[in-house]
């Protein structure tokens, strides 16, 4: 890939993001009734599994543990690694909300949307930034894993 390629790669990165949340934002992860590979409920395990297929089509190797926690990964040593820890699931939303809770809404220049701050778009804030290094081909000296929980919130 030449500077070229690269830069034309990382300038879509910014859409490829907020697609990328809007899909997320999207799944209600708040947690619910123990189910058969979904420990917290239907919700956070949906948004586990949505997650890291959007990892996977970033050219991260993922995987699922207990059906609770996933993780991408940039690099190959599965024992000496940077973490980055985050999580997918939300509170219930309540009331009050001037735009839909489960609908990611840009206005004014500000995110609105149940997980935006706390924590689904700071985790994925993390995996696009590192696909942008992956993109850019930046020589890393240690593996580096985001880590995605899925009960944060409640327990």
């Amino acid at each position: 890939m030449n500077d070229s390629d690269i830069i034309l790669s990382l300038s879509h990165i910014e859409d490829e993001f907020i697609q990328g949340l809007k899909k997320i934002i999207a799944i209600e992860s708040v947690k619910g009734k123990k189910k058969i590979n979904a420990p917290f409920g239907t919700g956070p395990k949906k948004t586990l599994t949505e997650t890291l297929k959007l990892a996977k089509e970033l050219g991260f190797k993922t995987a699922i543990i207990n059906d609770a926690v996933g993780y991408a990964q940039l690099g190959d040593d599965n024992e000496h690694y940077i973490g980055i820890v985050g999580h997918l699931d939300v509170v219930p939303a309540g009331s009050g909300w001037t735009y839909p809770p489960f609908d990611l809404t840009l206005k004014d220049g500000i995110f609105y949307g149940r997980g935006v701050l706390d924590n689904k778009g700071p985790i994925l804030a993390n995996l696009y930034a590192l696909a942008a290094l992956k993109r850019m081909n930046f020589p890393l000296t240690k593996t580096i894993r985001i880590i995605f929980g899925t009960d944060e919130e409640s327990g």
